[in-house]
């Protein structure tokens, strides 16, 4: 069996890269073969290697900007057209984001996506592409999601309030955050079912079992830099609720009832992860 994964740069791409070494697959990584946003590229590519599973996380950020906007939609077209042409299942990571304008404490996966910015009108464009052009199609939606790596929340927040920053956290915005490697868990899991055999096609959330507010997330790793004497910077709640976020929380059920893929809390080992950033990270 042979798993392509487009992305092995960013922090997910390169969780799911440490994942799927591990499994008994080919795996097929392509870093200056493809231009994902040229389809005769993408085409040449899929038909000299008969992938049988896409996974594709390129543009995947929760403040993608322009130009990682364009790489989400652009690989997603060109991955839905190849595949329909020359095989093989895509398996796209998507957002919380494609949500907000419903402003729902947890969002079900049949609820209709009503975006509220142009970072989740992006992942909504991506994901409607599959369902398009493909019968046999994956997209697995995430929450808020954090590593050790820069530019996301945990990084972001460890660096602020190291630095002597205010910190704005919001007591009435709700995520369940969800680290890197549990994501690359439920993603290879997914995978090992569908090479099998599995034919459960479709839209798939995942986050974390512990879902709190942002500004709960926040005082837990100020706890934690407190503990280590590095808490530098304080923690402010903002004037106003920014209209464009809505909830972070996803309902994991279906996952659940068509995988048997349980979620895990983001609480065990936060200490740890935080550690690691320290060392990662020295003044």
């Amino acid at each position: 069996m042979k798993i392509l994964l487009t992305d092995t740069h960013s922090p997910l791409g390169q969780a799911l890269l440490h994942e799927l070494e591990r499994q008994p697959y080919t795996l097929l990584c392509p870093s200056n073969e493809v231009d994902w946003l040229d389809f005769e590229s993408v085409s040449v590519y899929l038909q000299q290697h008969q992938p049988d599973l896409i996974i594709n996380a390129l543009g995947w950020s929760e403040w993608a900007d322009v130009q990682w906007q364009q790489l989400l939609i652009g690989s997603a077209r060109n991955l839905a057209k190849a595949c329909a042409q020359q095989g093989g299942i895509p398996l796209q990571l998507s957002s919380y984001r494609v949500f907000g304008g419903e402003q729902k404490d947890c969002y079900e996966v049949g609820d209709r996506p009503s975006p509220l910015g142009v970072v989740g009108r992006a992942f909504w464009d991506a994901e409607r592409l599959y369902d398009a052009s493909l019968d046999k199609w994956l997209v697995l939606r995430l929450g808020w999601v954090f590593g050790v790596q820069a530019n996301n929340r945990l990084s972001n927040t460890l660096q602020a309030l190291r630095s002597g920053e205010s910190v704005e956290a919001g007591s009435d915005y709700f995520g369940a955050p969800t680290t890197v490697l549990d994501v690359a868990r439920v993603v290879v899991a997914m995978v090992r079912q569908m090479l099998c055999g599995a034919n459960n096609w479709g839209l798939y959330q995942y986050v974390s079992s512990d879902v709190c507010s942002e500004l709960e997330f926040v005082q837990e790793l100020a706890a934690i830099l407190q503990e280590t004497g590095d808490l530098k910077g304080r923690i402010v709640e903002p004037a106003e609720q920014d209209a464009l976020q809505g909830s972070a929380v996803l309902s994991n059920q279906r996952l659940l009832d068509n995988f048997g893929v349980k979620p895990r809390t983001w609480r065990q080992g936060l200490g740890e992860t935080v550690r690691l950033w320290l060392e990662k990270n020295p003044v």
